[in-house]
This record gives C-alpha cells, structure tokens and sequence, in this order.
C-alpha cells in the first residue's frame, strides 16, 4: 500500500534539490543504490539495497519506490511499497526451520514500514531549509 503527503514547495525550493535530498538520504543512510527518472511532471525515485546474500536470506534488504509530482506550487509525494518477498520467505523460513531468520524478518519489515515517514521528513526538512541544508 502506497503512502502520501502533500507539501508546499516554499522558499524557493525546486524538485531537484528535493529529489537530490531523497536520493542522498537513500545513498548514505540507507545504503540504497538509487535511479532517478524525470517524469512529465516529476520524477520517480526508485531505491534498493544491493542483493547479497545475507540481507536477502535474512529478509533484512530494504527497497522503495517514490514518486514527485508538481502541482503548481505544491508537491504531491508518492511513497510505494518496497520489497517484501525476501522478508516473507525468511519468515517461513525462520518458522519452520531456522527460528532466529523470523526475528530478522520481523526487523525487516519494521524498518521497511517506516521507510515512507523517513521520506517524508527528509523532503520537510529540505523544503524548510531551502534545500541548503545536509540531510
């Protein structure tokens, strides 16, 4: 299920200092290795974590897709759901055969859960900072 928020694109703010910030929080603090694609009125922003071994077994690999749109002065933002096979298939994993694979599942989930809200304080912060402060 896909989240969203609409902002006001205030002191001067453009979508590129906002896609940068989304796109820098998802490269340093997530680990994400991103891809932006400019849209008629936007972009989209999709982010994964690299596929390894470890974080896809354990169901830890965190992956986003979010959506800018401009309408007029305001900025309707798009947050869908990410990946959540890896996450499902370490939980029956973990219940049947490894224990300690459904509480990494479970983390998992927890942190893909609160992915969209991370998003969207990123954009609020950089729409109050004019774009100018780092993420």
């Amino acid at each position: 299920m896909a989240e969203s928020r609409m902002f006001n694109m205030q002191n001067g703010i453009t979508l590129e200092a906002i896609s940068a910030s989304v796109e820098n929080f998802m490269r340093t603090d997530k680990a994400m290795e991103t891809q932006n694609v400019r849209t008629t009125d936007g972009c989209v922003i999709q982010g994964s974590q690299p596929k390894d071994g470890w974080r896809t077994i354990s169901g830890t690999r965190l992956a986003i897709n979010v959506q800018l749109v401009v309408v007029g002065q305001n900025l309707n933002v798009t947050v869908g759901e990410g990946e959540w096979t890896d996450k499902i298939g370490a939980a029956a994993l973990g219940w049947f055969i490894a224990w300690p694979l459904a509480l990494t599942a479970g983390i998992g989930a927890y942190k893909q859960k609160k992915m969209p809200q991370e998003i969207f304080a990123v954009i609020e912060k950089c729409i109050l900072t004019g774009g100018h402060a780092a993420v």
